[in-house]
């Protein structure tokens, strides 16, 4: 690929994300903003879930297969204004995405026990969670112990 086709791509590729993220941050946001939290979070926030097959799209039209892939590319040719420009919005719109998600987690006020936990930290059993598929409510405790492995996936409030 020439490298004037390859900046096109990484071009297009930047402006479509940013855009297409940017469209889905302030549906949630004047979502959040119009109803209750509650709400937000049981019905609203999934649409946010857009931006995993949006990201996955422009990694696969970029031909990496993760961000750090995308930004080793981008890095080529980030003498051009174009990519600059481009790559800054995307910051950018990663910044928003996290004050806002960072704004919903304070209205919830979680429990301090369930936000408390660190990377590496051993979870206690009596923290409770959700089932995503179900939206029972089960206790950690209640799949820990029984002889097997234990893959928890959790999504920030994706569920």
């Amino acid at each position: 690929m020439g490298d004037r086709h390859e900046k096109k791509i990484i071009l297009t590729g930047l402006l479509e994300l940013t855009e297409q993220g940017r469209n889905i941050l302030s549906n949630a946001i004047e979502e959040y903003n119009t109803g209750s939290v509650k709400d937000f979070i049981s019905h609203k926030i999934s649409a946010m879930f857009a931006m995993v097959g949006i990201c996955e799209s422009f990694f696969r039209r970029l031909a990496v297969k993760n961000r750090s892939e995308a930004a080793d590319l981008w890095k080529k040719y980030f003498h051009s204004a174009d990519i600059r420009d481009h790559v800054e919005d995307l910051f950018q719109l990663e910044e928003d995405w996290n004050k806002f998600l960072d704004r919903v987690d304070m209205s919830l006020k979680c429990d301090n026990n369930q936000s408390s936990v660190q990377l590496g930290d051993k979870m206690p059993g009596h923290i409770t969670l959700t089932v995503a598929r179900s939206g029972r409510l089960v206790k950690l405790g209640d799949y820990t112990g029984k002889g097997q492995m234990l893959l928890l996936v959790l999504l920030r409030h994706f569920a």
